[in-house]
């Protein structure tokens, strides 16, 4: 083989070189704008104070709205409160005025709340402490008191007059109700 031969030989077989893939195209993009179609700073700084002025109008608004209805929350709360501690006072006089107690202490009861069992027994306990402080009960009217007072009642009792609405035993457990009288 001559020299050439081995050449081209060698040539053939060397493999041939891989075909390079398409690259892919790159989207156009727009043109930069020259510079002085660019907005300057000035501008763009005076954009952003007008979006800044508009977003501090907004929270002006915002902070009027929440002071207002904090004020009415507040206002709410305070008519419930109050209504609460009316009802809580309203039931407390009931209360020591059923157990006897002079309306001049009142104010120097405990301040328990009587709609519950431990505050009505808090009242009680200190009514039967302080005795002084508590109206002395008259007993209940008995039969035989309507009966010496004459009367209708007393007619009744003794059967001189009749009723419809009312015989002697009916009065009887009428004044008997507290079960003194029986």
């Amino acid at each position: 083989m001559t020299e050439a031969n081995t050449i081209e030989t060698t040539a053939e077989q060397v493999q041939p070189e891989p075909t390079p893939e398409p690259v892919a195209e790159v989207p156009k993009s727009e043109p930069v704008k020259a510079k002085a179609e660019q907005p300057t700073e000035k501008e763009t700084n005076g954009e952003v104070v007008k979006v800044l002025e508009a977003l501090q109008g907004q929270v002006k608004e915002l902070q009027a709205q929440l002071g207002k209805t904090r004020d009415e929350a507040s206002a709410a709360n305070e008519r419930a409160t109050s209504s609460e501690q009316s009802a809580l006072d309203y039931s407390r006089k009931t209360t020591l005025d059923a157990i006897g107690v002079l309306p001049v202490y009142h104010e120097y009861a405990p301040n328990a709340d009587p709609r519950t069992e431990e505050g009505k027994a808090v009242l009680e306990k200190w009514a039967t402490d302080r005795p002084a402080m508590v109206a002395a009960r008259k007993p209940a009217p008995k039969v035989e008191d309507f009966t010496a007072l004459g009367g209708n009642v007393a007619e009744i009792m003794s059967g001189k007059k009749s009723s419809h609405w009312l015989t002697p035993s009916s009065i009887k457990k009428m004044l008997s109700s507290k079960g003194e009288n029986k």
